[in-house]
């Protein structure tokens, strides 16, 4: 339950709606510390509020600090024993804003890392105050290893405990090794890693493709659909991912961004029935296709992985198309490509030229010019 927080100036304690006193480590300082447990409920704005009062009242250099605990067990080998602690910070200029240091990230260009944690960071109200700043090595606890630190600033309507959980989930995706959602494979790994939440934020892209719902499969229609879907990943250079049970929302420039993710329920996501539609209908097979169901917090999550294909394999044709009134023909193929978010249906003119280029290899010849 959401809690508040107050200063109490007399005694320099900061004390929970639930009775708990934040005490700093000495009697003036403005650096609070407290075990996760106890402030994990408060509600930032009212942290914010408390924080700004100490700022105008004590001497900070230049603000004030709140330490959480949260007691992670980073390594347990009966000898040592590691935990994290999580910066809050005040400062007159940002206002309230999480101090995030990561250890060892596999990625170390700022822009970079910025690129890759910033959606997932709007989907939840967060942004970054300013550029990442990456060292190549660290002092005291951090040893010799990299890190990167991050400056993040929360929405206020979150609680500590829901600011530490978004900061712990873009501490997996900068030390996971392959799971960017930048790239389809690292986006799979992370929706199979029960971690969907980090693709909140994400467009839709020539890459991805989400779904509130799964494709039904009842009818030959609803088939095709899902071949010719899967198909236009396997037609584009670097291949793709469908993820069922997350849902877009339109941002201000009306692009299709990744907004919830509701899950399905078991019984929509059979594995089974999605490989043999695609299996029936897609010419030739694709290597490497991967399709799983994963599950995160009683939600059921349904991943379609496309690896990119060999170019000699391209391109990939469905048996059937769709005619007038929405019937579904066997007397027909589609080709599809993927143009952007959507898929599109190839013209005549480029798949006659797909023909002329292969006769001409075929042959020994250079295609001829069109």
């Amino acid at each position: 339950m959401a809690e508040g927080i107050s200063w109490h100036a007399e005694q320099n304690v900061l004390v929970t709606d639930a009775g708990s006193e934040i005490r700093p480590y000495r009697s003036d300082s403005p650096d609070f510390t407290a075990p996760y447990e106890e402030i994990c409920e408060v509600v930032l704005a009212a942290l914010r509020s408390e924080f700004s009062r100490i700022a105008e009242t004590l001497e900070c250099d230049p603000y004030g600090v709140l330490v959480l605990a949260t007691w992670t067990v980073l390594e347990d080998d009966e000898i040592t024993e590691r935990s994290r602690l999580n910066l809050f910070t005040y400062h007159d200029e940002w206002g309230l804003i999480q101090e995030l240091e990561v250890s060892g990230p596999l990625i170390s260009e700022p822009a970079e890392i910025a690129e890759t944690v910033s959606p997932l960071l709007l989907a939840h109200g967060a942004s970054l105050v300013r550029d990442p700043i990456y060292k190549e090595s660290g002092s005291g606890l951090r040893g010799e290893r990299p890190f990167v630190r991050l400056e993040i600033r929360p929405s206020l309507e979150f609680t500590v405990g829901a600011q530490v959980r978004l900061s712990d989930l873009v501490r997996e995706i900068l030390t996971a090794r392959s799971m960017s959602p930048t790239t389809p494979f690292g986006a799979y790994s992370l929706v199979l890693a029960g971690m969907q939440e980090a693709l909140l934020g994400q467009a839709e892209s020539v890459w991805l493709e989400v779904k509130s719902k799964g494709y039904g499969l009842t009818n030959d229609r609803q088939k095709h659909e899902l071949a010719c879907d899967v198909a236009a990943f396997a037609n584009t250079e670097k291949g793709g991912l469908i993820v069922i049970g997350l849902a877009t929302r339109k941002d201000g420039a009306r692009q299709d961004l990744i907004g919830e993710a509701p899950g399905c329920a078991p019984g929509d996501l059979n594995t089974e029935q999605y490989v043999e539609a695609i299996k029936n209908r897609i010419v030739p097979p694709i290597e490497g296709l991967d399709i799983r169901v994963s599950e995160s917090r009683a939600r059921h999550f349904l991943a379609i992985y496309v690896p990119p294909q060999p170019r000699y394999l391209q391109p990939f044709l469905v048996k059937g198309g769709v005619v007038v009134n929405e019937r579904w023909t066997s007397a027909a193929f589609t080709i599809t490509n993927r143009v952007g978010s959507d898929k599109w249906a190839m013209s005549a003119e480029a798949v006659h030229s797909l023909l002329v280029a292969a006769r001409a290899a075929l042959a020994g010849q250079a295609p001829p010019k069109t």
